[in-house]
């Protein structure tokens, strides 16, 4: 019996070995497979951005001075608009043809710099909403 009992652990200990050194071919199989379809993963992504990449460029070389310059020209008939979209803005209009007092000392300031205040609140205005346009514009 104690033969029968060696016997069948060497057969044990033999069929462990083979089943691990089959399992050791399989995971490197599954090891390398992995490396495969993710290097063709990253392959396939590098790709696409860049023929992503190219259409973008194809196409803002495509556009001509011409093109361009009608971009801005719509871009500034919009300009009235967006601004109105983006600023806070309130008029009021009074008639003060019949207020006979004079304006006190704030109001005299105030009248005398508000021209300065709303011109360069247009200018930034229009650096604002013209920035897009003047930059494609620079780059072709």
């Amino acid at each position: 019996m104690g033969d029968s009992s060696a016997e069948i652990d060497q057969e044990i200990r033999e069929t462990r070995d083979e089943l691990d050194r089959q399992l050791t071919v399989l995971e490197r199989r599954a090891a390398s497979g992995a490396r495969k379809y993710g290097l063709m993963a990253a392959g396939i992504a590098v790709g696409v951005l860049a023929v992503a990449a190219g259409v973008v460029l194809y196409r803002r070389r495509r556009q001509t001075p011409v093109m361009r310059l009608h971009t801005m020209v719509r871009s500034a008939r919009r300009l009235p608009q967006r601004a109105m979209e983006r600023l806070p803005i309130r008029v009021v209009a009074t008639d003060r043809a019949g207020d006979e007092r004079s304006p006190g000392t704030l109001a005299s300031i105030a009248q005398r710099v508000a021209p300065a205040v709303a011109g360069s609140a247009t200018g930034a205005i229009l650096a604002r909403f013209g920035r897009p346009a003047s930059h494609d514009s620079s780059s072709g």
